[in-house]
């Protein structure tokens, strides 16, 4: 009887030095990898309303005002630009408006301008405001282009920013014709505006309108 006493003692510790032990090694953690795969979007420019127009005029207005005389446009295109690219290279807007040359196919033209102070760009959605895309040019810059039938970029992102959405209106006043009494002659005048995106390896895109 001593003797199995003993023995169920000594069960009784192994019992507990192995369960001492499960404590002190508890089991093994199961580790598995997760991945996930984003792929690029488009870079994209879409009109939202509007075209670049002009009101008729008659010359003696021109007249009546002196020279020279700032011809206002009636109404001003506005846009959506869409950076689903995921890259955060930035990206820029060209305006180019070509000569409107009469149709009597005389070789008159006149020269469409643009002044950029008078300009408003409105976030949509995407980054926050103070990381949105800004006309071109600090502040107190004013981007007065006399031509407009050379490239002129007019609103910019930079690197990091402009990822998203985002809406930006042009007003009438940022859009003008100098005209001179002098050498202004009646008649239809009409060219081709257009918008371009550009980027880095997101792509470009463009949107075309007529003018007149």
């Amino acid at each position: 009887m001593k003797k199995c006493l003993i023995v169920f003692a000594a069960v009784i510790a192994l019992l507990v030095v192995v369960n001492s032990m499960a404590m002190a090694n508890p089991a093994t953690t199961v580790t598995e990898n997760v991945s996930v795969n984003l792929l690029p979007g488009t870079l994209s420019i879409v009109a939202l309303s509007g075209n670049l127009t002009f009101d008729d005029l008659n010359v003696g207005t021109v007249i009546q005002h002196g020279f020279p005389y700032t011809w206002p446009a009636a109404t001003a295109p506005s846009f959506t630009v869409t950076d689903a690219t995921g890259s955060g290279d930035g990206w820029h807007v060209i305006f180019n408006c070509t000569q409107l040359l009469k149709t009597d196919n005389s070789g008159k033209y006149l020269q469409v301008s643009f002044n950029q102070n008078q300009g408003i760009l409105s976030v949509n959605q995407g980054m926050p405001c103070d990381g949105a895309p800004t006309w071109n040019g600090p502040a107190t810059q004013v981007v007065n282009v006399p031509n407009l039938n050379s490239d002129t970029t007019v609103v910019v992102a930079s690197e990091l920013y402009g990822m998203g959405q985002y809406d930006f209106a042009t007003t009438t006043n940022n859009y003008y014709i100098n005209l001179d009494a002098t050498n202004t002659f009646v008649g239809k005048y009409t060219g081709t505006f257009t918008a371009s995106l550009v980027s880095g390896p997101g792509g470009t895109g463009s949107w075309t309108g007529q003018v007149q």
